[in-house]
């Protein structure tokens, strides 16, 4: 056939033969790389949490123990889609304060 639309198996044979290997070196995709130990061992306790852990968690750290079971797996949900930032932001701080750390000893070493 000399229809543009149509694979002939020569095509599909090419596809075949390609490996995983192979075709995370055509299309440029690396796999993610694991974070690390003491990231996965949180993700892993709160990701197993019960809804009742969850609603006490959130109970106790809010300091409401009226909070609905909803409200709380709402929490949940939200700090679970944006844990990245507040990880990147405690990260943000911690160099922040090293560089203030770093400023103050050069200031008191320059005096002496």
């Amino acid at each position: 056939m000399t229809d543009p639309n149509h694979a002939d198996d020569r095509d599909i044979d090419l596809v075949v033969a390609a490996g995983p290997a192979d075709v995370s070196e055509l299309v440029g995709w690396q796999p993610d790389l694991l974070p690390p130990p003491e990231r996965r061992r949180a993700r892993q306790m709160s990701a197993g949490m019960t809804d009742e852990q969850i609603v006490a968690h959130y109970r106790d750290r809010d300091f409401n123990p009226y909070m609905s079971m909803a409200t709380a797996k709402a929490l949940h949900r939200l700090h679970w889609q944006f844990r990245h930032l507040a990880l990147a932001a405690a990260e943000a701080r911690e160099r922040e304060r090293q560089e203030a750390q770093r400023r103050l000893r050069e200031i008191v070493n320059r005096k002496k």
